[in-house]
């Protein structure tokens, strides 16, 4: 770490991210974000219909490849 910027090594293990639940991906996410309502639903057990599972399966499938990707990661850590 230096006075005005840092280096960082990072490794992406890609098949431990591919093997993680829905839930897992969703609880790994909303401890940064919080989530949209429809997943706080979802989260909270609620009675989706098909339509919503599908969103709610769509919006993880984001959130999957925002947990594995650098970039994401990168813009993230230089959030306040």
């Amino acid at each position: 770490v230096m006075s005005n910027h840092y280096h960082l090594v990072l490794s992406i293990d890609e098949t431990r991210v591919a093997d993680l639940t829905l839930d897992e991906v969703i609880e790994r996410w909303c401890v940064l974000y919080k989530g949209p309502l429809l997943v706080q639903r979802y989260q909270a057990g609620e009675a989706l219909g098909i339509a919503e599972r599908q969103t709610v399966s769509e919006i993880a499938e984001t959130w999957r490849a925002r947990l594995a990707d650098i970039s994401w990661f990168m813009r993230s850590l230089n959030e306040y």
